[in-house]
């Protein structure tokens, strides 16, 4: 099975709950035979890197997209961010079965689920986000 895990934030540029996380996640789906692949923000150059992490079991691959400041309407979601490109075209040359996106924000929000679930309609997405259920005494 192929899965691509779509989150801003990369185990390979900085440490958090997110960062660890992901690394958890595709480290164990490559342990179980699973085709991973890791897209994040973090290049340092003009274009999308690519890096190969080696674990115990398996291995998987991170696809770093360059590290742009989004615009104000980017932001807001007016419109859609400029990773869509890079993340559209890592998507049809990988081919996933499944992506699975964790934590919502600009790199990756409902603008594009709503192009990801038009143009891969046999894909399954996922999404993980944080929120905080609100207790009976708040309903």
């Amino acid at each position: 099975m192929k899965i691509c895990v779509i989150s801003e934030y990369s185990h390979l540029l900085s440490k958090g709950g997110t960062e660890y996380y992901t690394e958890l996640l595709a480290s164990g789906l490559a342990a179980h035979g699973c085709e991973v692949l890791i897209v994040c923000r973090g290049s340092r150059y003009v274009d999308v890197e690519t890096r190969i992490v080696a674990t115990e079991n398996g291995s998987y691959q991170v696809k770093l997209l360059p590290a742009d400041r989004y615009s104000k309407d980017e932001v807001q979601q007016q419109v859609i961010s400029r990773t869509w490109p890079y993340i559209n075209s890592i998507l049809h040359a990988f081919q996933p079965d499944v992506v699975h996106v964790h934590t919502l924000s600009t790199f990756f929000n409902i603008r594009h689920f709503e192009v990801l679930t038009q143009l891969f309609r046999n894909v399954i997405s996922v999404s993980y986000t944080h929120l905080t259920l609100p207790t009976n005494r708040e309903v």
